[in-house]
């Protein structure tokens, strides 16, 4: 199911309208239609909606309330920074998999370095 957010004005009285870019993306490259259900996010919360009107813009009304995609629990990693450009993978990632939070954390070599022998 395609997922929109809802303009500036948020939701009046049970309608909702997509930003301007959505709208045009929904219209003309995926051409929805009056009738056809999205999931739509206004103020931080998801809905499901139906498509009411194209006929200026888009306007969407509001189905029912939707659990939210976002894990309720928050993830931060402590990553110890590695060589090279290992990190952007890291971050990409952990990224995908829901880390909330990435630290990067200059670690001490471990184990320690001897001393070379003489």
């Amino acid at each position: 199911m395609h997922r929109f957010f809802a303009d500036e004005n948020g939701i009046v009285n049970g309608l909702a309208r997509l930003e301007a870019e959505d709208a045009n993306h929904a219209l003309r490259v995926l051409r929805l239609s009056a009738g056809e259900k999205i999931h739509l996010f206004s103020g931080g919360e998801a809905y499901l909606a139906e498509i009411a009107d194209v006929s200026a813009g888009v306007a969407a009304r509001i189905l029912s309330p939707v659990k939210s995609p976002e894990a309720s629990l928050r993830v931060t990693l402590y990553q110890g920074v590695p060589k090279g450009d290992k990190m952007d993978y890291i971050v990409q990632k952990c990224t995908e998999a829901g880390a909330a939070r990435i630290v990067p954390v200059n670690m001490p070599r471990w184990p320690p370095s001897r001393p070379s022998a003489r």
